[in-house]
């Protein structure tokens, strides 16, 4: 027998199941419950960010674990197996370490930290391409500085993040 149930908010009778809580007895409908929920949210935007944040900073591996779940559709004793090694599989960083996988498969291939993982992306996974980047990296270099670099040079990434143009015009080793 499906109970028709009034909500207090609407005033409108509907079943159980149009209501959260396990007793479903109490409290206002799915309806006017959500549209309570994004009101106040409205209403309160920045704090609730704010909160929101701080929840997620606070509960990383949950977070990681939920994602991996949702993306990969790895259950939680499979991601903690996988970060249990703790380390890149290409480099053997420990840090920043993101879940891999083949994007044509969707299969799950591994852990590699962010950097060799964003590597990977750049490369579009495509073996060929990092063969031939690694060619390129072994061959000897061919061309020469015309002129050597300027040791007041700041080195790339300095202050604010670009190297500039010499024109000091100073000799190397004064």
């Amino acid at each position: 027998m499906n109970e028709l149930i009034r909500c207090p908010k609407c005033g409108e009778m509907k079943p159980r199941e149009d209501y959260y809580g396990v007793r479903k007895r109490s409290g206002w409908c799915k309806v006017c419950s959500r549209a309570k929920s994004a009101a106040y949210y409205a209403a309160n935007k920045e704090r609730q960010k704010a909160k929101h944040r701080e929840w997620v900073a606070a509960n990383k591996e949950r977070v990681a674990a939920h994602k991996a779940k949702s993306a990969y559709g790895i259950p939680l004793d499979e991601y903690e197996q996988l970060m249990h090694e703790g380390k890149c599989a290409i480099c053997g960083n420990t840090e920043r370490l993101r879940i891999d996988h083949c994007h044509v498969s969707e299969r799950v291939r591994g852990v590699l930290c962010d950097s060799c993982n964003k590597g990977l992306g750049f490369f579009r996974d495509d073996p060929a391409r990092l063969r031939a980047a690694i060619r390129y990296l072994e061959k000897p270099e061919i061309f020469t500085v015309v002129r050597p670099r300027c040791p007041r040079l700041q080195p790339w990434g300095g202050k604010g993040g670009s190297v500039h143009p010499c024109t000091c015009q100073t000799p190397v080793g004064r």
